[in-house]
């Protein structure tokens, strides 16, 4: 396992993208379009420890989620957006960059009235390879109904091309996670008990959910030609009282939940990508969303992770039993199967407390390795790799 350390770490968010390449964000209060503040990109190799800001000249926001869809992928999306005051009209640029070679080109324009920066609005982008995006545009209108369009784009011929299928026009896709190589799972359809924009106490607010494996090549095919998509594999789907309220990748594992709202059961399925063991896991008494026990993975182990304000418990799935208790918000993230936590510990003669970011590869155990400073974010570019940010 590779560890690094960078310190005086000035930046809000970090995000793993390649190989040894990690975007990092930070908020840029000189700029602004409506209600959301502009975002400044860094492009780090934290190896090298070589730090630049990306295309600085253009504005940058997250107001609009993009999705790629590819596992080995060199290129970073993001929104560009410039008001033009004279006409009151938004100009919207999606860009694609090159982290690899730092070349950039704008694959997609779009100007309106402010349209995409209402509340209430949901624009979803799914980069699916390097000719197509898949655009969905949710709407809630006001009895908290969702209305979904959706679309695929020719990125090299610059068109829309409608798509026809209804499980994906109808129920719109929640998420689209690529495990290896071409084969992604898939889940169509939103969940009411999991979702806050719904009151899942209303029945009419169920939506048909499924879970799938899909090969990504055949399913843009079969978007492009109007085809009914082939699922390689149907995992889960929801009926009457039935949800999905999540799924979970990581590095050689996914987790999804089925949750039965008439018995309040949760049942937790664990796979393993690289010999395809499955474990189920069953607990009862699922009310409400805060009652979902949050699956992580720590040292090969599967966790649920009970969250309260005072502390984060890791619970045994079998048992039930708490086996740690990280109190007074210690517990900062867990990547790659290593707990990250927070620590005051004090030095010296007269006992003066130094904050310490601590890793963890087992539950209770002692810290394999502490570093000086405050938590700042953590990720893993590979499983072989941990970067940690501290300030």
């Amino acid at each position: 396992m590779e560890l690094y350390v960078i310190d005086r770490c000035d930046v809000d968010r970090c995000f793993p993208l390649h190989g040894d390449y990690v975007l990092q964000v930070k908020d840029d209060y000189s700029r602004k379009v409506g209600r959301y503040e502009c975002k400044k990109f860094y492009l780090l190799n934290v190896k090298r420890r070589e730090k630049c800001e990306i295309l600085p000249g253009f504005s940058k926001y997250d107001f609009i989620r993009i999705t790629n869809c590819k596992k080995e992928h060199m290129n970073l999306f993001f929104v560009s957006c410039t008001h033009d005051k004279v006409y009151n009209t938004f100009n919207y640029n999606i860009i694609r960059y090159s982290f690899m070679t730092g070349e950039y080109d704008i694959v997609y324009d779009y100007t309106d009235r402010g349209e995409w920066l209402e509340e209430g609005r949901n624009l979803h982008i799914f980069v699916l390879d390097k000719d197509y995006f898949l655009f969905q545009q949710e709407i809630m209108d006001e009895n908290d109904r969702i209305h979904i369009e959706t679309w695929m784009y020719d990125i090299v011929e610059k068109t829309r091309v409608d798509i026809f299928y209804d499980d994906v026009l109808k129920n719109g896709i929640d998420e689209i996670i690529n495990i290896e190589k071409n084969m992604c799972l898939i889940k169509t359809g939103f969940s009411a008990f999991a979702d806050d924009r719904f009151d899942f106490n209303k029945s009419e607010n169920y939506m048909n959910e499924q879970l799938s494996l899909i090969n990504l090549n055949q399913f843009i095919s079969e978007l492009l030609i109007n085809k009914k998509i082939t699922y390689k594999k149907i995992l889960e789907k929801s009926s009457d009282g039935i949800t999905l309220p999540y799924i979970i990748k990581g590095p050689d594992y996914y987790i999804y939940s089925r949750l039965d709202m008439e018995t309040h059961e949760e049942t937790v399925t664990y796979k393993t990508l690289s010999d395809g063991e499955e474990s189920v896991y069953i607990h009862k008494d699922v009310y409400r969303p805060s009652d979902i026990y949050i699956p992580s993975i720590v040292g090969g182990r599967l966790y649920y992770l009970l969250r309260n304000k005072e502390s984060v418990r890791f619970v045994d799935p079998e048992t039930m039993e708490v086996e740690h208790d990280f109190k007074d918000g210690r517990l900062k993230n867990v990547v790659n199967g290593f707990i990250i936590a927070e620590n005051e510990i004090p030095f010296g003669v007269l006992k003066k407390t130094t904050t310490m970011v601590e890793v963890i590869d087992v539950v209770g155990a002692d810290p394999v390795y502490y570093t000086k400073g405050e938590y700042v974010d953590c990720v893993s570019t590979n499983p072989d790799n941990l970067a940690i940010f501290v300030k």
